[in-house]
């Protein structure tokens, strides 16, 4: 009963966190309620703000995959099927840039830190 329980308590939190991913994907990610902690911690383990990007461009190869035989049996010369136009792909890709630009000014920055705090004594004597 206390399995079935919790069960039920996890596919109720899924499908709320589905529907507020309908709504906005980035709130699900980076909700603004996390604390400099958390984020640090999202951090340490490898969460970077670029994933979203890497998240991006693989739904939008999703979306282009069903369309693809249709435009490799047809032979057609311009690819008509991207779910993206230029200009946004442009745009993804400037502010990817500059994301991953920051990214490592604080990648850099986290590491002056750990240094600095590795090269502590634990005890001054």
């Amino acid at each position: 009963e206390i399995v079935s329980e919790v069960q039920r308590h996890y596919e109720y939190y899924y499908q709320a966190k589905d529907r507020a991913a309908q709504q906005s994907i980035l709130e699900v990610i980076t909700p603004k309620w996390r604390s400099p902690l958390e984020q640090a911690f999202l951090w340490i383990g490898g969460w970077r703000p670029s994933m979203v990007f890497h998240l991006l461009y693989a739904e939008a190869a999703q979306l282009i995959v069903p369309e693809l035989a249709e435009f490799m049996e047809k032979n057609i010369d311009i690819p008509i099927f991207a779910p993206l136009s230029s200009t946004q792909l442009g745009q993804i890709s400037e502010c990817q840039i500059k994301t991953e630009q920051e990214e490592e000014v604080l990648s850099y920055r986290m590491a002056i830190l750990q240094q600095d705090f590795a090269d502590q004594p634990f005890v001054n004597l």
